[in-house]
């Protein structure tokens, strides 16, 4: 994603829910279905324009994901003591 490529992942990759919008930046595949993962990568094959699109798409989504948005995330995520 951070190359501006799209993604395809199986529904059991933990980023498939924060990261990958199916049929936007990628595609989401149900994990240990062969066919479904060979018909997103023949569609991915076959629709170039679609492909520069999810591209474009999955470098816009990983560029919020950036190291200080991590620490305010973790930062908020503290509960003050005392």
């Amino acid at each position: 994603m951070a190359a501006g490529k799209p993604v395809i992942v199986s529904d059991k990759c933990g980023c498939a829910i924060d990261l990958v919008e199916n049929s936007k930046n990628g595609f989401v595949f149900k994990a240990g279905k062969a066919d479904e993962l060979c018909s997103k990568m023949k569609n991915m094959i076959e629709n170039r324009n679609q492909k520069a699109s999810f591209g474009k798409k999955a470098l816009s989504t990983i560029n919020m994901f950036t190291f200080s948005e991590f620490v305010s995330a973790i930062e908020n995520s503290i509960i003050p003591i005392g």
